[in-house]
């Protein structure tokens, strides 16, 4: 498939955020090989996601809009970001997750939570993501 701007920068130009470090290129074959690419705002890596699975496309619906240096842009519910980083498991993704639920502990749906952990978990074979909610905020899988 061929872009003729790929899809990130266009996003950038339409923001009028111009300044951002982006190598098009690479960020054209990440999305089209891996679903996401990454950009730079100074020292601030910005992930974007494209929408390849039911939980991407829920967290789309469920999105959030917030400014981001003077634009309004969207971004993942807290309790979708959780998901990711969880996904994710690398070492800095499960530090993030962790201030994610001590930023936003008392508001955070722990039923979507349960839901999709455990779908994520049946899908992996790997309990690790409901264990971790578990842990973190009594969520319950299902009994054995």
């Amino acid at each position: 498939t061929a872009w003729p701007v790929p899809l990130g920068k266009m996003a950038l130009f339409s923001l009028g955020l111009t300044s951002f470090k982006f190598d098009a290129r690479e960020a054209m074959l990440s999305a089209l090989n891996f679903g996401s690419f990454r950009f730079f705002y100074k020292t601030v890596q910005i992930d974007v996601i494209l929408a390849s699975t039911d939980l991407e496309r829920e967290a789309i619906r469920r999105r959030k809009k917030n400014l981001f240096l003077g634009k309004k842009i969207c971004f993942p519910s807290p309790e979708d970001l959780i998901l990711f980083k969880l996904i994710a498991g690398r070492p800095r993704d499960i530090l993030d997750a962790e201030s994610i639920v001590l930023r936003h502990k008392g508001r955070l749906d722990k039923k979507y939570l349960k839901k999709w952990a455990l779908r994520i978990c049946k899908k992996s074979q790997n309990p690790r993501v409901i264990d971790w909610l578990k842990e973190r905020l009594g969520v319950v899988g299902k009994k054995k």
